[in-house]
């Protein structure tokens, strides 16, 4: 039911050639036109949850054609057909529109969507015979037809957080049909909307309820947006337009990783090793922290974006102040070190760590449903090897749980409250997304992380 149909324009000229002679006319079987009913309204606005959009019925001139069937062609009003487009066929007088297939002849064929009201011209066409000759064209009727809204394609957020500038809205992850992610940063009485489209349209833009974190929220279309109630940081939004609903949780935190001679990679910005733990996946807190053995040397703290540039280096800005400016931060003496920076606050300490009664271990593992079922392992080695006690694997793992664990063994294990970073726990570890993850264990404070290598 897809293609176009145009008229066979020969068949059409042999009927008119008999018309020629004035004194021998042959009746014009094209002017006793079908007559075509007008269906119960004049406007349709397409219900997904609708099989049938309309039904249509005609009265044929000639009901006494042999084998007659119809075709039912539409073309935007204006156009005389030059652009018809089959509708459907019928062997009886009636023809039950599908919703699906007008949904998509609108779509595909004319390029409208639910923001697009437009008027269309029907007509009936008679055929008979094996050869199906057009045997009479009906009467056009005219219907306003409007698609239902379908599940966005795309979708942007736009707020106070870019100054509603809507051709630079920040455009969401595409997850699956219907849902999409995005992390943005989020201050208090923030105000944000969703559009499809990086332009302004009541009928494309959207006002999320959630206006906090973990709340779920409705996706309305049109309104006013809601303020944002949480602290400032890095929030990721869900929007699923299956079930016209939205959530903010903690968005993504940014890696630390500390750079410099103090440790074996020395000042390799490449590198992705020296990477900071964190308690937890809170993006409002800045504090990071790392216990290991450090060289006796200078060193400055490196985000994840910047890897690889030496652009916004953290360093020492005095008085245990962090600076974007300053010089190189330093441990005089080698030995273990606990480092804890804070980039919200922009402050750094620097204290020894008695590590002489620390048990040493040899074998650290990541097992979990990736691994055969929990069966076998990944195992981890050292980051330094004069560091025995930071470990460190990247590991290919799907979804399910996962925990560590020492000498492929159950006696002693570690879990945590989530993927991402945070303090170990019995608890075991959820991964939702497949993927190549960094996985790092320290066994002193028992911080680990779990994210994906990028």
């Amino acid at each position: 039911m897809k293609l176009k149909y145009l008229l066979p324009v020969a068949l059409f000229a042999f009927a008119f050639a008999a018309c020629e002679d004035d004194t021998n006319i042959t009746p014009d079987p094209m002017a006793q036109s079908t007559v075509l009913d007008m269906p119960e309204q004049e406007t349709y606005i397409l219900d997904k949850d609708q099989e049938i959009a309309f039904t249509l019925s005609w009265t044929p001139n000639a009901p006494d054609l042999a084998n007659p069937s119809y075709v039912v062609e539409m073309d935007s009003t204006g156009h005389n057909f030059s652009k018809a487009v089959i509708l459907g066929t019928s062997d009886t007088t009636k023809l039950s529109v599908k919703t699906a297939d007008l949904q998509k002849i609108l779509r595909d064929s004319y390029g409208l969507n639910e923001l697009n009201s437009t008027k269309f011209d029907i007509r009936v066409t008679t055929m008979y015979g094996v050869n199906r000759i057009p045997s009479s064209v009906s009467n056009p009727i005219s219907l306003t037809l409007v698609p239902h809204s379908e599940l966005p394609v795309h979708l942007y957020a736009v707020g106070s957080f870019n100054n509603w500038d809507v051709a630079n809205a920040l455009e969401f992850t595409k997850i699956s049909d219907g849902v999409f992610e995005i992390t943005i940063n989020l201050n208090p009485d923030d105000e944000y909307k969703f559009v499809q489209v990086r332009q302004w349209d009541a009928m494309q833009d959207f006002s999320p309820s959630t206006s906090t974190l973990d709340e779920i929220g409705t996706i309305n279309k049109g309104g006013n947006s809601p303020k944002f109630t949480g602290e400032a940081g890095a929030y990721k939004i869900k929007a699923d337009f299956n079930t016209m609903k939205t959530v903010i949780t903690y968005g993504n935190i940014e890696p630390l990783y500390i750079i410099g001679s103090v440790l074996e990679k020395g000042w390799d910005n490449s590198s992705l090793k020296g990477l900071m733990y964190r308690d937890s996946n809170e993006p409002a807190v800045g504090q990071y922290t790392y216990t290991g053995y450090f060289n006796a040397g200078e060193f400055k703290i490196i985000s994840g974006k910047d890897i690889g540039t030496w652009d916004n280096l953290y360093g020492n800005g005095g008085d245990g102040k962090l600076s974007q400016d300053g010089g190189n931060l330093s441990v005089s003496t080698a030995g273990y070190y606990t480092l804890d920076v804070n980039i919200k606050a922009m402050t750094y300490s620097i204290t020894p760590y008695d590590a002489s009664a620390a048990q040493a271990y040899t074998l650290i593992s990541l097992t979990g449903k990736f691994a055969n079922d929990w069966k076998d392992d990944a195992d981890l080695g050292y980051e330094w090897m004069e560091d025995t006690h930071n470990w460190i694997a990247d590991v290919e793992i799907t979804p399910g749980e996962v925990k560590y664990r020492l000498d492929h063994d159950w006696t002693t294990s570690w879990g945590g409250p989530n993927a991402g970073y945070g303090k170990s726990n019995n608890d075991n570890i959820s991964i939702d997304v497949a993927g190549t993850y960094t996985v790092k264990f320290n066994d002193l404070t028992k911080h680990y992380i779990i994210i994906e290598k990028k």
